[in-house]
């Protein structure tokens, strides 16, 4: 008799955990069905591992218009050949991003999309095949600081943030703004003038102010990359 109660008890919990949605696939988000888009990665990517111990990953990520937090998404282990994003539901979702998403699931960095058009299956093709954190810090700081930095043959003093530069322009190379620091100090985000003046006032009397450029997700990403250089 006992036996059969606590049988009983455990179906009862184990069906309550499935209404309440508990039991969920590898994907973040709702339970896998048989239905919905699967979003494919066109290639494999590089650089997974490089967020190895950091708050970020490299995910396949779905999102509605207008939200930075995915609906939806699939982290990427390194050496990954055959990427898939299941059962995605276009009537909530309108796109998917190859991207960098916080432990949050907020979209940080993306390197590329494809809109969801009502096809059973959509292929996403990478904006670039380097996916790693050097290459989502590049990522960024080319979509808003290249214009002074390089995107005009011109590098606002000396500095080129330019695509693949970005090592070689400021990991241990002094400031030309502040001599006394490096542009990037490896291991310190606080000591690096590429962290303070994006993250602090300053460059309040440069003649620009630096500190609107980045949102402040995006600042603790850039904190994060050069926290974990040696």
């Amino acid at each position: 008799m006992k036996s059969r109660l606590i049988a009983g008890i455990f179906v009862t919990l184990l069906l309550a955990s499935c209404d309440e949605g508990k039991i969920l696939n590898d994907a973040s988000g709702s339970g896998e069905d048989s239905e919905g888009v699967t979003v494919r990665l066109a290639q494999p990517v590089t650089g997974a591992e490089s967020y190895e111990g950091t708050p970020y990953s490299l995910a396949l990520a779905a999102f509605a218009d207008g939200n930075e937090y995915a609906l939806k998404s699939r982290n990427i282990r390194a050496g990954e050949a055959d990427v898939e994003l299941q059962a995605v539901d276009a009537s909530k979702a309108s796109k998917a991003e190859l991207c960098v998403i916080s432990s949050l699931r907020e979209r940080i960095v993306s390197f590329g999309s494809v809109e969801l058009d009502g096809s059973p299956v959509a292929t996403l093709e990478p904006a670039r095949t380097d996916a790693s954190l050097t290459g989502a810090v590049e990522t960024m700081l080319m979509a808003n600081c290249a214009q002074c930095h390089g995107g005009s043959n011109h590098a606002a003093a000396g500095l080129w943030l330019t695509d693949g530069h970005v090592n070689a322009e400021a990991l241990n190379v002094a400031s030309k703004k502040v001599p006394d620091l490096k542009r990037v100090q490896p291991g310190s985000h606080g000591s690096s003038v590429l962290w303070q003046v994006v993250a602090t006032d300053l460059s309040s009397e440069w003649g620009y102010d630096h500190s609107k450029l980045l949102n402040s997700s995006s600042t603790k990403l850039l904190a994060t990359w050069i926290d974990i250089q040696d």
